[in-house]
């Protein structure tokens, strides 16, 4: 092994992430590709199960199943073995390949390494192994780091994350760490060629968007060679580029990743492409590395309070101030059948309590308060929040001036209730009246 030169670029501003800072998560993504393309979009890895006398750490998954990450009720699904309070490790694989399988069969070397010092999960992105169908339309990066975001929250695996991705993933990961930025601690790339700007469907027919062997529907040449060569987002967190010395390109056409962070530093290992499988003990040694100055760095001070957390108050809303805000975002169609399910009463205040948890309750004039929407976990991810239910969660754009917190409802996983849609309850209910801090 050999330790490159660190590149370094201006240090960006960081952000902390308030709650979401409970526990660090690390999202390792390793691509798998075939030797036809030096694209980091081809191929899966061959398989070779790794036999070991040590008791096998991944016999008994610890989390295991599928969760809802679209409001259609899409479904991916993950696994994760072994447990602990340190970053956990969410495994990621190529292009095309099912990261449970991968993982869970091809990659029980590496995955084992990880194991001993924490958490590790991995799972199979839309239309690979245990998961749901993808929608049948072209995907871009953005389709599929929303997918990613929304599995880690409904599955409540908590952020910030290193994320590590080798091959394609290696676009996802760096793509999702500048998307969310707050959420993301470190990066780690394995064996990631530089994108291609000139990559046409000419040269790979097998990697437009409706191809058989493209189960995923992500739009390879135009959404993520093209793209990503002609522009990529620099992203805070500390980044580790790892080579294979038999990979699919070279350690200069790989430092080109090196000027998206502010901490860099490359390393090239004995090995192919699937370098995990080559050198598990030494990918998972950088990882565990920079796991380690993550846990180091990640603690936040005891004085620190989100801007979002108290106790926040509304005036009285009757249920004509509810049927305004629904006219007003093209929902008037739902406001019959929303009335008989209305949490709103006659001069209703809404109280909403922001720490541990997401707690929402409504006090109509002269009676006890009730709850509405409680008992949620929440994710702080820049200007927008994630309130997370078993059943989902909605995501929201936040601010605070003063002593006013507004919400502005953007998306959702939740399916409909009682035929009306999700949106339509969470508008009513955050939109309809901004929050003022209770002193």
């Amino acid at each position: 092994m050999r330790t490159l030169t660190e590149a370094r670029v201006p240090k960006l501003g960081r952000r902390r992430t308030w709650h979401a800072l409970l526990g660090v998560v690390t999202v390792i993504t390793i691509g798998a590709c075939g030797p036809s393309q030096p694209s980091p979009a081809d191929g899966d890895a061959s398989p070779g199960a790794v036999a070991s006398s040590i008791p096998d750490p991944l016999a008994n998954p610890t989390v295991e199943g599928k969760f809802v990450v679209a409001d259609d009720g899409r479904e991916l699904a993950m696994i994760c073995w072994g447990e602990g309070s340190s970053p956990t490790v969410v495994l990621e694989a190529g292009h095309p390949s099912a990261g449970i399988q991968q993982f869970g069969t091809y990659g029980r070397a590496f995955v084992g390494e990880l194991v001993g010092h924490t958490r590790v999960c991995a799972y199979d992105r839309a239309g690979n192994g245990r998961s749901d169908p993808a929608p049948d339309e072209p995907r871009d990066a953005d389709d599929v780091v929303n997918d990613l975001h929304a599995l880690l929250a409904t599955a409540n695996i908590d952020g910030p994350y290193v994320l590590v991705g080798a091959s394609f993933g290696g676009f996802i990961v760096t793509y999702y760490a500048a998307r969310f930025p707050v959420d993301v601690a470190a990066v780690v790339l394995l064996d990631v060629p530089a994108p291609s700007a000139t990559l046409s469907l000419a040269e790979a027919p097998e990697l437009a968007w409706d191809h058989p062997t493209n189960p995923e529907h992500v739009n390879v040449v135009p959404e993520f060679e093209n793209r990503f060569a002609r522009k990529r987002l620099p992203f805070e967190a500390p980044l580790t580029v790892i080579t294979a010395s038999e990979g699919q390109s070279s350690v200069e056409d790989q430092s080109i990743w090196l000027e998206l962070s502010p901490q860099t530093t490359q390393v090239e290992l004995q090995g192919g492409h699937n370098i995990y499988e080559d050198d598990p003990e030494g990918v998972a040694a950088e990882v565990i590395k920079l796991l380690e100055a993550v846990i180091g760095s990640a603690t936040p001070s005891p004085e620190a309070v989100s801007p979002l957390e108290g106790t926040w108050r509304t005036g009285p809303i009757s249920p004509r101030d509810v049927e305004t805000t629904l006219r007003q975002f093209g929902l008037a169609q739902w406001i019959e059948p929303f009335r008989p399910v209305a949490p709103f009463g006659a001069d209703t205040v809404l109280i909403l309590e922001i720490g541990e948890e997401w707690d929402l309750y409504g006090m109509a004039t002269g009676r006890p308060r009730e709850e509405i929407d409680y008992d949620a976990d929440y994710r702080v991810h820049g200007d927008k929040v994630d309130v997370v239910h078993s059943a989902g969660f909605n995501t929201f754009r936040w601010s605070v001036d003063g002593d006013t917190l507004t919400l502005e409802w953007l998306n959702t996983t939740i399916p409909s209730s009682d035929g009306i849609p999700e949106e339509v309850f969470q508008r009513a209910l955050y939109m309809t009246e901004e929050f003022v801090m209770k002193g």
